[in-house]
């Protein structure tokens, strides 16, 4: 770029003609360009957080946020990073608290459908500690009720029948066995 149309530019911006023959202006033209440069870059560096304060103050203004949505905002203001990572912790143990709630209630209302009995009784005595160790038997026993279930379903057949057949195995036995290979399961040898 010539100095006439650095000088034309300089006038369309607003700014004083230098004389560039003196090193005083000179020098003067060039912090002028670093500071702009730099604002510049302060501005692109700071868009990110100019937008989230800006939807941050939208999403107050347009509901009745929170607290912790009121403070992370204004720690996103006030460009306070140390705040800010508290405030979008405790924003974020929330969304998990309401994820695990939203869990809960989802088993709670599967199990309630599926074994209301079973239900009603740990919401009867759920500080009862006898719980804690049926609950970890509770998927073994589960696959037993459908095991049973499925032999129960299955084509009646003469156990009298089955039993004169060479030795084999009385028919609800081999229906279990059936089932459990079906589901990859492995039976005890009780």
């Amino acid at each position: 770029m010539s100095l006439t149309e650095l000088d034309r530019e300089l006038a369309g911006a607003g700014l004083p003609h230098p004389d560039w023959t003196t090193l005083d202006d000179i020098e003067t033209y060039a912090l002028t360009v670093d500071a702009a440069t730099a604002e510049d870059e302060r501005d692109s560096a700071t868009a990110p957080l100019v937008d989230l304060a800006t939807r941050l103050g939208m999403f107050v203004a347009a509901r009745q946020a929170a607290q912790p949505v009121i403070a992370l905002r204004d720690s996103v203001v006030r460009r306070d990073v140390a705040s800010y990572r508290v405030h979008h912790d405790r924003l974020r143990r929330l969304h998990q608290a309401k994820k695990d709630l939203d869990l809960r209630d989802g088993l709670g209302s599967a199990v309630r459908a599926a074994a209301p009995q079973l239900c009603a009784a740990v919401e009867a005595q759920p500080d009862n500690s006898a719980w804690t160790e049926r609950v970890g038997h509770l998927a073994a026993a589960w696959d037993w009720a459908a095991a049973g279930a499925w032999v129960v379903a299955q084509e009646q057949v003469d156990v009298n029948a089955l039993q004169g057949t060479g030795g084999r195995r009385v028919w609800r036995r081999s229906a279990i066995e059936r089932w459990a290979k079906k589901h990859g399961r492995e039976l005890s040898s009780s």
